[in-house]
This record gives C-alpha cells, structure tokens and sequence, in this order.
C-alpha cells in the first residue's frame, strides 16, 4: 500500500514529460501555423498536378485500347520508383541488412 507521503511525490509530478511539452506548441505557435499551411499549400498542389497528369491520361487508355497497356505500365513505374526509395530508408532502421526481405514490410531470416 502507498503511505500518504508517497502519494504527493508521483514519477509524474516530479520530472515533465520529455516527449511532449505544451509551452513548445504555445511558444512556437507562429512557426507551427506557418509550417502547417505550408505544409496544406504543398499537398494540395501535389494533389491538384497529379489530377491533371492522371485523369486526361485515364481517359485516354480507357478510349483507346491499345494505349491501355502502355499507360498503365508507365504509372506502374511512376508509382513504383517511391517505393524503391523508401526501402533505402527502411533496410538501416529495421535491420534488413543481413535478411532476405520477402515483402516491403516483412523480413525473413536467411
């Protein structure tokens, strides 16, 4: 059982919370706010450009058959080269180095 005295001195109360600190959101508000709609402007622009890029391009393959194949071989490499990229990020952090990756998540033993 916790005495009364153990009660007022909690892990909690005496150190703060190294991963997450209010006064930093409230003290960088400004900065967070700008980074924020940066952030907003970049993905809607990304968004609006792969609209205009995809949807002419989909309708083309879907009028002409024979521009099928060739279109969607091109955005299945456009779609793939991220992919490969994010594996030079993943492999150091999950240590795939000495394993066979069998999927892009999941790796096995040798």
């Amino acid at each position: 059982m916790l005495s009364a005295a153990s009660r007022d001195a909690l892990a909690v109360d005496a150190a703060p919370n190294p991963w997450f600190d209010p006064s930093y959101v409230t003290d960088n508000w400004n900065s967070i706010m700008g980074y924020v709609g940066e952030h907003v402007r970049l993905t809607v622009a990304a968004v609006l450009i792969g609209a205009v890029i995809a949807l002419p391009l989909a309708v083309l393959a879907r009028r002409s058959r024979w521009l099928a194949g060739p279109v969607l071989g091109l955005s299945t490499l456009i779609y793939t080269i991220p992919s490969l990229a994010m594996f030079a990020f993943v492999a150091p952090i999950t240590a795939c180095r000495r394993r066979r990756c069998s999927s892009g998540w999941s790796c096995t033993h040798w």
